[in-house]
């Protein structure tokens, strides 16, 4: 017993070893297996830097160009959008309640040489974009509608919707926006709109004797060319979805 106890704790420990990254050979590894092995043992700041500078080189040359970072609840799509703009993939590695100074110091080392592949002229317009005071894109306004609902028989509803906030943001590009409307989601039966004729015209909606109804309703942004200005691009998630109660008078 004591002998195959002896094996077990060894060959946890050569897996452990193993498993330490080096920054010699730090290429050989994805940036999300960087982080795992970051968060699993313990390293130098020195140590961290280096992984992050040899792998921004190693991917500078190899064309390859994409920022680091964390995700958060409260993240905007605006540093997404604009490195997209010049080229960059954003990719996120872990949620940014992570408090550990080698994934920062990590992140960057990678980051700042990455970065330095941008002109002034680029770095200025990130400045601008990073931090905006006027109204930008947002997935949660897609729920700020106005809704007009009338019946127009027994067993049948019309349906009008607009959105004052994404007409205000999108201005004539809003006709690129699609609206589809269903009993469920994914339904090959919804119909799908586009925006404008949706808030003129409506839609027919049947009814039976129910005396609520949901509509399930998904705005998709598939259509809409990129507004940098906006921090909407097309990297973004394209499709948001709600779900609307109507009660049946």
């Amino acid at each position: 017993m004591k002998t195959l106890l002896t094996i077990l704790l060894f060959l946890i420990f050569c897996n452990s070893y193993s498993q330490r990254l080096n920054c010699e050979t730090i290429t050989k590894h994805s940036v999300f297996e960087i982080f795992d092995g970051l968060v699993q043992n313990k390293y130098s700041i020195n140590e961290s830097k280096c992984f992050g500078e040899n792998l921004a080189k190693y991917d500078r040359q190899r064309g390859i160009k994409r920022i680091l970072t964390l995700d958060g609840p409260f993240d905007t799509g605006c540093a997404k959008c604009i490195y997209y703009k010049f080229g960059f993939e954003k990719i996120v590695l872990g949620p940014n309640d992570i408090d550990d100074d080698n994934i920062t110091q990590f992140m960057e080392s990678y980051n700042g040489i990455m970065e330095s592949i941008l002109s002034k002229e680029q770095k200025k317009d990130y400045d601008k974009s990073s931090v905006k005071s006027k109204l930008i894109f947002d997935s949660f306004l897609t729920t700020l509608n106005h809704y007009k609902i009338e019946r127009i028989n027994d067993s049948t509803l019309n349906f009008k919707m607009h959105s004052d906030t994404l007409e205000y943001l999108f201005q004539s590009d809003i006709q690129n926006l699609l609206i589809e409307i269903g009993d469920s989601f994914g339904n090959p039966n919804n119909k799908v709109l586009k925006y404008n004729d949706l808030k003129s015209r409506g839609l027919d909606i049947p009814i039976g004797n129910e005396s609520k109804k949901k509509l399930f309703i998904c705005f998709d942004f598939s259509n809409m060319p990129n507004r940098f200005d906006l921090c909407w691009c097309k990297i973004l998630q394209n499709k948001y979805s709600m779900i609307l109660p109507v009660k049946i008078k």
